[in-house]
């Protein structure tokens, strides 16, 4: 086997583990959607799944009130 394919091959099975991750986190939140009636702690956990699926280092939501 040569390098080349090695190389691929070591990217295919990274990807297929942050696509893997990316599903847990799209059906922990989902969960949470399903689950939550409380708005503040259903804002925290979707910034925080999407904090984590990014590789963000923090994340924030600003809400506008209604007018």
């Amino acid at each position: 086997m040569h390098a080349v394919e090695v190389t691929d091959l070591v990217r295919a099975r990274q990807a297929a583990r942050d696509d893997a991750q990316l599903v847990e986190t799209l059906h922990r939140v989902g969960s949470v959607l399903a689950a939550e009636l409380d708005l503040d702690r259903l804002v925290q956990s979707v910034t925080d799944a999407a904090t984590e699926a990014t590789g963000a280092q923090f994340g924030a939501l600003f809400l506008q009130p209604d007018r």
